[in-house]
């Protein structure tokens, strides 16, 4: 059976709201590598409460998210938020299954780039290439689909 990004993008949201919902507002677009990248290095809140403010504000500025503003509201948000559960088994077993499907995201997100190099490189030499880039509105994207 075959599985979508976005249908495991939504089973790591569902998945996350059980017992990590912070997660979401740290990682808001799952099929990012700053979000898979937050994900694995602080799995469970109790992982990302040990972080120090400097780490965490370097990570995000790292990550493109210089607003200090917004890196503040996140750092406070850290420290108020509080576990969904006390049941460290569960937190365990999900923050590993959520593990599990990042990888999974990132390996889709790599073979997705491939391919789209693929479809490029032959695009480049198709023998009708101008012909579909010259629609209006073709595009990089469009145009080869066309051809």
């Amino acid at each position: 059976m075959r599985v979508s990004a976005s249908r495991k993008e939504s089973w790591v949201k569902d998945n996350l709201k059980g017992y990590y919902p912070i997660a979401l507002e740290m990682a808001t677009r799952l099929d990012s590598k700053m979000s898979t990248s937050f994900l694995k290095k602080w799995p469970t809140l109790a992982d990302l409460k040990k972080a120090r403010p400097a780490a965490l504000t370097r990570f995000f500025n790292d990550s493109s998210c210089r607003s200090r503003k917004l890196i503040e509201e996140r750092l406070l948000q850290i420290k108020s938020s509080r576990e969904v559960s006390e049941d460290q088994k569960l937190i365990s077993v999900e923050s590993e299954y959520m593990i599990m499907l990042v990888d999974q995201i990132e390996l889709l997100r790599k073979q997705i780039a491939k391919l789209d190099e693929l479809i490029e490189r032959e695009f480049q030499n198709h023998p009708d290439r101008a012909i579909w880039d010259s629609f209006p509105g073709a595009g990089e994207a469009l145009s080869p689909r066309l051809a």
